[in-house]
């Protein structure tokens, strides 16, 4: 007999031999297989089963609701002539999962894989942690049991998120690391697309498109960050992100406007730009009688300014050990 294949990633799904199983004949049996499954490192006792799935009937009624949903999932998991028991195990009032039985379950590889590379350290990953982590991202289809709003299940899920998103986290820093910045704007963009509420990611994938070269790519990702603050919250972006915003566009327009160093000062510039660039960068208060020279030096300061902040709080909310 070959080993069964459990996907829970994305919804729920049986395999066998390369065959699909089920579905199962109705949503109560698929449920308490999954809740079964959840559970799997223990038994779960009859009562706690009702209580689950059966609260406001009778005792004799739910009874009999969860032995025809036994019934049910072993005609998809143990099917007429093989071995009952090799899957579900029912002793007395306890049921469970065998989790002593030939099968695969991809919650299980997720969390291995997750948990090789947090050892209870908060260090960059290495090379080859990152192609681990980048399995366990591989193997997150979809949101645990999609679909499912249950009580039962509610922290497996948001436990599982969780993990996803740290790890795809760490594995944008360690590209940005490495200055590849394709790589880690790639993964910046698939952590918000999980969590588009993030700003400090928002921030990173600015100074990603920045260190590329796109500097409207990175203006774009301000203002996506600033709607979506609003919109959703009714806050505005945090005064790191708006330097950052603030030293990106004035670069971008003394960039337009000087593109020969030699034939332009900072007094040639509008007077609009001309308040928003050196020392007062942030506010808008800086002086406006700086050289061209002096003005870009001002500039680099304050992207290194800037630099540091964002990195003395990500050295805040991630010590190291």
């Amino acid at each position: 007999m070959g080993c069964l294949k459990i996907y829970m990633f994305g919804g729920l799904e049986l395999c066998k031999d390369g065959q699909k199983l089920g579905p199962f004949p109705t949503r109560e049996s698929e449920m308490v297989f999954s809740f079964l499954v959840l559970n799997r490192e223990r038994l779960v006792s009859r009562d706690a089963l009702f209580s689950h799935f059966y609260p406001d009937l009778p005792e004799s009624t739910a009874r009999k609701r969860l032995r025809n949903a036994i019934w049910r999932i072993r005609s998809v998991v143990e099917p007429k002539g093989a071995k009952q028991g090799r899957y579900l195990s029912v002793r007395n009032r306890l049921v469970g999962f065998n989790a002593d039985s030939d099968h695969w379950l991809d919650v299980d590889v997720y969390e291995s894989r997750i948990a090789s590379i947090q050892n209870g350290s908060r260090s960059r990953l290495t090379k080859e942690q990152a192609a681990v982590a980048g399995q366990a991202i591989d193997l997150y289809r979809g949101r645990l049991l999609e679909g499912y709003c249950e009580d039962w299940c509610l922290w497996h899920q948001e436990r599982s998120k969780l993990q996803l998103l740290s790890t795809i986290e760490g594995l944008m820093q360690y590209f940005a690391a490495r200055n590849d910045w394709p790589s880690a704007i790639l993964n910046a963009q698939h952590l918000l697309s999980h969590d588009p509420l993030r700003e400090h990611v928002y921030r990173d994938l600015m100074n990603y498109y920045y260190r590329i070269g796109d500097r409207p790519a990175a203006l774009k990702q301000y203002e996506t960050c600033a709607l979506l603050l609003r919109t959703e919250l009714g806050i505005e972006p945090m005064r790191e992100t708006r330097a950052l915003r603030n030293a990106i566009r004035a670069e971008s327009a003394l960039q337009a406007l000087a593109p020969n160093p030699d034939e332009r000062d900072a007094r040639s510039f509008p007077e609009p730009l001309r308040r928003n660039i050196g020392p007062g960068l942030e506010t808008g208060d800086g002086p406006a009688t700086h050289t061209l020279d002096e003005v870009r030096s001002s500039l680099k300061q304050a992207m290194a300014l800037v630099t540091q902040l964002i990195a003395h709080r990500q050295h805040r909310e991630n010590p190291e050990p």
